[in-house]
């Protein structure tokens, strides 16, 4: 006897924890041909389609799951936005992230991912100041700021938060001491604040993990030119 639609639909769910997802998809696929009005199996087939790096496809899901009326979706509403979020950011679609993230503001306020990931999309469209403001909320709102730190370090930086910038530069590395690209950072930092030598011992830290990179070559250079200068 033919599987009914909520079958096919757990046995999606088994072979994703199994991380078998392309038969997880066909499974959710199969659920959804015999029953189009179930929000979960949409969500169920945006959250295979994420791990299967179909990026496009999960988020037609998912925006399938954010317009669905209100009361029969409201479980699945933020995931399903949180979702999305976390994939335009890997597409560097940051028009629409900061939308999203907007969106996901109106549901949930007090999400910090919300204000995370708009942080994130302000950064990288040059609106810093928006973007400080935003990481900061995320930082206060989170349980878990060490994952926030080398972000507000970024943006601090941009906005002229140096000192700030420098402690959260230095408690990341405490727990990221292989992350070539704070080192770089944090020496961007300390240049900043004309702490030349530890600038400088930071680029080279930053090179001995393998980073190569032409302002970090020319930020060295000029910070060994004002310590040369000097003597």
């Amino acid at each position: 006897m033919e599987s009914c639609p909520a079958e096919y639909y757990y046995q999606s769910i088994e072979k994703y924890k199994q991380r078998a997802y392309e038969t997880s998809l066909e499974l959710i696929t199969q659920a959804i041909a015999l029953d189009a009005n179930q929000v979960a199996y949409y969500y169920h087939r945006g959250g295979v389609l994420q791990r299967l790096q179909k990026f496009d496809v999960a988020i037609q899901d998912f925006d399938k799951v954010i317009g669905w009326e209100r009361q029969a979706a409201a479980s699945f509403i933020v995931e399903a936005l949180l979702a999305k979020t976390e994939m335009l950011y890997q597409q560097k679609n940051y028009d629409l992230l900061i939308a999203t993230c907007d969106h996901l503001l109106r549901v949930c306020r007090n999400h910090w991912k919300g204000f995370f990931f708009r942080a994130l999309g302000f950064y990288f469209t040059q609106h810093y100041y928006l973007a400080y403001q935003d990481i900061e909320m995320a930082f206060y709102l989170s349980k878990q700021p060490d994952t926030i730190r080398p972000y507000r370090g970024l943006i601090g930086f941009k906005v002229g938060k140096f000192v700030q910038a420098q402690v959260d530069f230095d408690i990341a590395l405490k727990q990221k001491p292989e992350e070539a690209v704070l080192w770089f950072n944090r020496g961007l930092n300390l240049y900043k604040l004309n702490k030349l030598s530890e600038a400088i011992a930071s680029f080279d830290k930053a090179t001995q993990l393998g980073l190569k990179n032409k302002q970090l070559y020319d930020f060295r250079a000029k910070a060994l030119q004002q310590i040369n200068s000097l003597k």
